[in-house]
C-alpha cells in the first residue's frame, strides 16, 4: 500500500527564507493583481538580448515589485536555453541584463527578506540590499545558487543583482517576504518530482512525497540547492544556515523539517 505524505503549510522554524512571494518569470499578474492564478499573464520571451524589445517596469507592481525604468538590454526576461541553468532554477524563463548592466528593483512594502537563484549566466553575480537611504543593508554572492539578504527591522528599498568579472547577471525564482505575510513552509520544494516537467522546483503549498524525492534529487546532484545547514543537531550554532557544502547534515537536516511539517 503506496503511504502518502501531506501537510498544509504554514510556519517551520528555522527556514531561512519565509516567502511573501516568488516570481519565476513565466508569467505577470493579471486583473486580479495576484500571481498564480487562472488571470495571469503569459510571458513568452526570446532568447537574445537583441530580440528582447521589452524591459520589465511595472509588471509586478500589485506584488508591491518595481523594476528601475525602462533601459534597453537591463532588466530583461529571457528563454533560459542559452544559459548555464541549475537544476533548481524554474524554466523555461529567467531575468538577465547584458554584459556589465545590472538587475535592479525596488519594493514598494516593507520586506525584509530577499532571495534569489543568481549567478545563471556561467559566473558569480553579487546581491545587494539597500535601505531608502540608499546605505547597504546586506550582501551576498553565489554561483548557480539560491542566496538571500535578511535585514534585520529595516525595510529593504531596493536591491541591485551585478556580475563578478566579466559575466552577465542572471536570476530566477525571486523571493521576498512582506512585512506581516503568510510565512512558507520551508521543505514544500516543488509541485511535482518528474524533472522537465512544469511545476518541478515551484512550491505549491502542499508538502507531500514530491517534496521529498525532489529533494533527493537536487542533493544527489550536489545542487547547492540542497544546502540547507552548517549542522545537523538542532539548537547547536549553525542549525538551519547553509554553508556553501552539501553533505549528510543537509539530509538529515531535510529529514527532520520534512517530517515536522508544515
Amino acid at each position: 500500500m503506496k503511504t502518502s505524505l501531506m501537510f498544509v503549510c504554514g510556519l517551520v522554524a528555522a527556514a531561512p527564507l519565509a516567502m511573501g512571494g516568488e516570481i519565476g518569470f513565466e508569467a505577470a499578474p493579471g486583473p486580479d493583481g495576484m500571481l498564480g492564478t487562472p488571470d495571469d499573464v503569459p510571458i513568452v520571451p526570446p532568447t537574445t538580448f537583441a530580440s528582447q524589445t521589452m524591459q520589465l517596469t511595472d509588471e509586478f507592481a500589485s506584488l508591491g515589485l518595481m523594476f528601475t525604468p525602462a533601459v534597453n538590454d537591463k532588466n530583461e526576461v529571457l528563454l533560459g536555453t542559452s544559459f548555464s541553468t541549475p537544476p533548481a532554477w524554474t524554466p523555461p524563463n529567467l531575468l538577465a541584463s547584458s554584459g556589465s548592466a545590472t538587475i535592479e528593483f525596488m519594493f514598494t512594502h516593507d520586506v525584509f527578506e530577499v532571495g534569489a537563484i543568481i549567478g545563471i549566466s556561467g559566473g558569480i553575480d553579487q546581491m545587494t540590499a539597500y535601505d531608502a537611504g540608499n546605505s547597504i543593508l546586506g550582501q551576498v554572492a553565489g554561483d548557480d545558487v539560491f542566496v538571500f539578504v535578511n535585514s534585520g527591522t529595516t525595510p529593504i528599498a531596493r536591491v541591485v543583482i551585478e556580475p563578478v568579472g566579466s559575466t552577465t547577471p542572471a536570476i530566477d525564482n525571486l523571493t521576498f517576504e512582506f512585512a506581516g505575510g503568510t510565512p512558507s513552509c520551508q521543505p514544500d520544494l516543488t509541485t511535482g518530482a518528474i524533472p522537465g516537467v512544469p511545476g518541478f522546483g515551484v512550491p505549491d503549498g502542499v508538502l507531500n512525497n514530491d517534496d521529498f524525492f525532489y529533494y533527493l534529487f537536487i542533493f544527489a546532484n550536489n545542487d547547492l540547492a540542497a544546502d540547507l545547514t552548517t549542522g545537523a543537531i538542532a539548537g547547536q550554532p549553525g542549525y538551519g544556515v547553509p554553508n556553501g557544502i552539501v553533505n549528510n547534515d543537509d539530509f538529515f537536516y531535510y529529514l527532520a523539517i520534512f517530517s515536522q511539517g508544515c
